[in-house]
């Protein structure tokens, strides 16, 4: 239970501390897709929050 709360929290951390990088990195296409990574990770997690893990689809999808 303590990992389904503290990796969203985690993750949105790092993605405020990259936001926080220098323009001219911001810019560079390899941060674009380390920030795209990052998002899809996020809402991937949100996804599953409130599942419950006794839940055989959970682990379907």
């Amino acid at each position: 239970m303590f990992l389904r709360k503290e990796l969203p929290v985690r993750l949105a951390n790092t993605m405020r501390e990259v936001n926080l990088l220098p323009d001219n990195l911001l810019n560079r296409p390899s941060v674009g897709l380390v920030q795209s990574w990052y998002m899809q990770s996020f809402l991937e997690l949100l996804e599953y929050e409130n599942k419950s893990p006794e839940d055989p689809q959970v682990l379907d999808k």
